[in-house]
């Protein structure tokens, strides 16, 4: 769960319901932190999905996987990178049918089936799916994770991360040098200025063996801990 995530949930009572009813809800980032220091809720770990998502992975190598998410362009142009690193049985983009997906994934049976469909309409296909379907599969919602695996999209180097906010100024800059030259200057701007709190949020220190625990603790409710080992 990120901040854009639960801004959403405020406006959204169907995503609300869904998030709140999630079977492990993990926090990413540090504006979602604060937003439960506000109001008094343990926070647990920064488990940003960006960096978990590929450890599950790698934990979860010899499992079938399937990728479901993403614009078709994409997804054809970098399908080579996610076949050579995880083998998946699936791949596809994320605008095709509900149902489409349901058929695909029953032909594939995948045991871990990772989602880079966008907020709301992850969740509400993750929703649908767990209706649909009562099988034991790890569903993970990933956002735009398939164009972080893939390279599709960069994220900034450690050393920008550390220093936040010169990148925010860079960032800034870089929106104001392009003013009037794209049609919604204050979009390009909202967008710079919410990427670069990503990077800030991403960056908070975490406990490397409590959040190994955290991802034992969650695959060994859907597989035997000793095949993941």
């Amino acid at each position: 769960l990120n901040a854009n995530t639960l801004n959403q949930c405020f406006e959204n009572k169907k995503l609300n319901n869904i998030i709140k009813n999630s079977k492990n809800l993990l926090r990413d980032g540090l504006g979602v932190k604060i937003a439960c220091q506000l109001n008094g809720i343990n926070s647990g770990l920064n488990m940003n999905g960006t960096d978990l998502i590929p450890e599950i992975l790698q934990k979860l190598k010899f499992r079938k996987i399937a990728f479901i998410g993403g614009e078709s362009n994409i997804i054809k142009k970098n399908k080579k990178i996610l076949i050579k690193k995880y083998k998946p049985v699936l791949i596809t983009h994320g605008y095709k049918s509900f149902n489409l997906y349901i058929n695909e994934i029953k032909k594939r049976k995948p045991d871990v089936l990772i989602l880079g469909m966008g907020t709301p309409r992850q969740e509400f296909f993750s929703k649908y799916l767990e209706k649909k379907l009562k099988s034991k599969m790890l569903i993970i919602n990933g956002g735009a994770i398939i164009n972080f695996i893939t390279g599709e999209e960069k994220r900034a180097n450690q050393y920008f991360r550390k220093l936040g906010f010169f990148f925010l100024s860079f960032c800034l800059l870089g929106v104001v040098a392009s003013w009037g030259h794209v049609e919604d200057p204050s979009y390009q701007l909202k967008k710079a200025v919410t990427e670069v709190l990503e990077i800030i949020y991403d960056n908070e220190p975490v406990d490397a063996q409590a959040k190994e625990k955290a991802i034992l603790d969650t695959l060994s409710q859907y597989y035997d801990l000793d095949v993941i080992i």
